[in-house]
């Protein structure tokens, strides 16, 4: 491809030029389009991008020895780990980097006299990794009453990364609920006299913790903020926006158009792109495409689904609907015509997650797929029933069924039809509900009722977790959303404790449930951005998926 010819061609400008196409087209589906002007590439688009897959290729090789050079200090080392991985380049090295960290946590005890940085760096990187650390190594930092030193405050970044480490905290540790009361307090206090750009690193932070931020999201800030640093790299810097960009969207989208549903459903969400930017938080590995686009489509079909449950469908034509996912009925007799319409859909998405596991010789899946879907509808006719005899559960009975009613548990047997660290083993495991599965679907259900409840209460929907709260321990609103909160943050130290036990189920598998509850503070921390997404979720998607990074 000649330099002229790439010349040409500007990523992010959306403009069509004569036959020949060299900026990018809108697609035609409208709502798409309207949305955030997702394109579709050109021919030579698409040469441009091989051109730079090969120029990545190069510059693997040139990280891959910066990650194994055997001379760097510690705090190099561990500065070099975590730019990698929050570049979000580290699953190019993940063989690399767990050497690296290797060779930290066995050298982790003999490093008592590093200051607050480099302790917090350590420890937040070999806690994020499955390793586990004891909060002890930060006892030096406290003072005879047991309070964090003041001479602390005046080290911003220290505070910043104990701030960083505070968020992996597991049952127990009070000495990190602690460190992450006095450092926000004093990043807060200070972050408007700080100077650029470290003051805009803490205003992030603060915003959205590195722990809980989604990955993909956590990428693109820290690409543009880690240009601003001294101390940055050209390779690993160019490397990371080179494998920024995708491009499954394009094809998620056709498939979207097809399928036809918001003309048929149009009382119903339409939220393929939203929920193609959930399934690039759950799955944001490059290798993972297949991933993101199960879940995705899943999604989209399934927030319908929920929205025949809880908006459009008398109590009557639902059970026929239910008894007709029940028994697999494909005939569809007797269904309302918007009925056959979405479930015809699953019956299709089905077909094609089954025809995927033959391929893979995993065909034994789809037994357990089809159950999940059949528990998913279950779940949405429970509701329905309790809203039809005005019926307000105890709050764990709302707990558990609303938990259920997450699609999680469904795509996560779908996508992992086509992982190589599947196994019969993983599909028991999966079938117990495990802690930390449950804690994913408790995160999803308690932040979404605390954020819609007032949208909730309008529609005249079931009783939500506050309001089965409030009846069984008669208390206000205030008391049980503070209660249900506290419900939420006991969910993430479960979490944090799964991914550091040592367990036979393979990282992969439970960093799902880990992305998916990042993705849960992405969406819905103060305010639900999945339905109302034309403000802040509007510009994180044109910020991932329509302007690309400039390489």
């Amino acid at each position: 491809m000649n330099k002229r010819a790439l010349q040409k061609l500007k990523p992010g400008r959306f403009s069509r030029r004569g036959e020949r196409g060299y900026r990018w087209r809108v697609l035609p589906h409208p709502k798409v389009a309207k949305f955030v002007g997702l394109q579709i590439t050109t021919p030579l688009y698409g040469m441009l991008v091989n051109a730079w897959k090969e120029e990545a290729q190069v510059l693997k090789e040139q990280v891959r020895r910066m990650v194994t050079f055997p001379t760097y200090k510690m705090l190099d080392k561990l500065n070099l780990i975590d730019a990698v991985t929050r570049l979000g380049i580290g699953y190019d090295f993940e063989a690399e980097v767990g050497e690296a960290l290797k060779e930290v946590q066995e050298k982790h005890h003999y490093c008592g006299d590093d200051d607050l940085s480099t302790v917090s760096l350590r420890f937040r990187l070999l806690r994020q990794h499955g390793y586990y650390v004891s909060c002890d190594v930060f006892k030096q930092f406290i003072d005879a009453n047991g309070n964090f030193k003041e001479n602390l405050i005046s080290d911003v970044h220290g505070l910043l990364s104990l701030y960083d480490a505070s968020f992996l905290g597991i049952h127990g540790e009070t000495i990190l609920d602690d460190a992450l009361e006095f450092t926000k307090m004093h990043l807060e206090s200070m972050v408007n006299q700080l100077d650029s750009p470290l003051a805009e690193h803490v205003a992030h932070a603060l915003k959205l913790p590195l722990q809980r931020n989604e990955e993909k999201h956590e990428q693109r800030y820290y690409i543009s903020a880690y240009e601003k640093f001294d101390t940055h790299d050209e390779v690993m810097l160019r490397l990371a926006k080179l494998e920024f960009n995708l491009e499954e969207l394009r094809d998620l989208t056709k498939w979207w158009v097809e399928l036809d549903l918001p003309r048929k459903l149009p009382f119903a969400r339409d939220k393929l792109v939203e929920n193609f930017f959930w399934a690039l938080g759950t799955f944001p590995e490059p290798g993972l495409a297949a991933s993101r686009i199960i879940m995705a489509k899943t999604c989209a079909i399934f927030t319908m689904m929920d929205d025949v449950y809880d908006v459009h469908g008398t109590v009557e034509e639902l059970e026929l609907l239910t008894d007709a996912v029940e028994r697999w009925d494909t005939s569809m007799v007797g269904l309302e015509d918007y009925m056959k319409a979405i479930f015809g859909a699953v019956v299709a998405h089905m077909e094609e997650i089954e025809d995927e596991a033959l391929k893979d010789g995993r065909q034994y899946l789809v037994h357990y797929i089809k159950e999940e879907v059949k528990r998913q509808i279950r779940v949405y006719m429970k509701e329905q029933r309790w809203f039809k005899q005005d019926y307000v559960p105890t709050f764990e009975e709302y707990r558990y069924n609303g938990a259920l009613s997450c699609v999680l548990l469904l795509f996560t047997f779908q996508v992992i039809a086509g992982m190589k660290e599947t196994s019969q083993v993983v599909i028991d495991w999966l079938l117990t509900l495990p802690k930390i599965v449950m804690a994913a679907l408790d995160i999803c259900r308690l932040m979404d009722d605390v954020v819609t409840r007032e949208r909730e209460k309008k529609r005249g929907d079931v009783a939500s977790s506050i309001e089965c709260y409030m009846k069984q321990y008669e208390v206000s609103e205030e008391v049980a959303i503070e209660a249900i909160n506290g419900c939420i943050e006991r969910d993430w130290k479960d979490t944090n404790e799964e991914m550091i036990r040592e367990t036979a189920i393979p990282r992969r598998i439970l960093k799902i449930f880990l992305n998916y509850n990042r993705v849960m503070e992405v969406f819905y921390k103060d305010f639900d951005s999945f339905t109302e997404s034309t403000t802040r979720t509007k510009e994180m998607m044109e910020a991932l998926l329509v302007h690309p990074l400039p390489v």
